[in-house]
């Protein structure tokens, strides 16, 4: 009886335990391949060379050859599943289908799997960044921007010494919160006012200083 061992696309530096007792490890000159038949604790093959990867139905197929001149070939089968687990697979059958040419040396063993990692993105959680992601990407990105170019010119264009007067229009930032507040409080009145018959009255809690966009210093103007 055989054991097989996948590595799948890792070569395999440990040997398995059988009969109770670790088995010889694969030693060739080639060095250990990516699967490997083991009998009675003796390695037999070890399909190192010409590891390839192809589109196979709804699925991908692994195909490894042995180095050693036995003109022995391992595929493997996976087919696609979206509804395991990204990460496991699962035997398809139990039985190692053999498949032999006129030349009796020749061998080309066949196994079938199943895993989510063999479909499309079915490793990586997901389709990937949506609408949404895209967009907070994209806002992120041009804030990140628009920071270091406005600090970068109040810094070197400017003379800009502290971070406060780096920031690039932090006038306008700081009013920014009473701003959202005073639209709030508009919002609520108005609201209150058609529901309730409510009246109020809108008071402007901005002077004058802070209703500026840029901020005046002197001769010397930061963004």
């Amino acid at each position: 009886q055989y054991l097989w061992v996948f590595g799948w696309c890792k070569s395999i530096t440990n040997p398995p335990t059988q009969v109770g007792e670790k088995a010889d490890p694969c030693s060739y000159a080639e060095g250990p391949g990516y699967v490997q038949q083991y009998r009675g604790g003796k390695c037999q093959a070890d399909f190192n060379v010409e590891f390839k990867v192809a589109e196979e139905g709804n699925g991908v197929a692994l195909t490894y050859t042995d180095s050693h001149g036995l003109l022995k070939s391992a595929m493997i089968m996976v087919q696609c599943n979206h509804h395991m687990t990204p990460g496991d697979i699962v035997k398809d059958a139990d039985a190692v289908a053999v498949t032999t040419t006129d030349d009796p040396k020749a061998r080309q063993y066949t196994f079938r799997f199943r895993s989510r990692c063999a479909c499309i993105g079915g490793c990586g959680g997901g389709a990937g960044c949506g609408p949404f992601c895209v967009t907070v990407l994209l806002v992120l990105t041009i804030g990140m921007g628009y920071l270091a170019l406005g600090m970068a010119y109040n810094k070197f264009a400017k003379g800009a010494t502290t971070i406060e007067e780096m920031l690039p229009h932090v006038a306008f930032w700081h009013a920014v919160p009473v701003r959202c507040m005073v639209c709030f409080s508009g919002a609520m009145g108005f609201i209150a006012e058609r529901l309730f018959g409510v009246g109020y009255q809108q008071v402007s809690v901005l002077d004058d200083d802070d209703d500026d966009m840029f901020e005046d210093d002197d001769d010397n103007t930061y963004l």
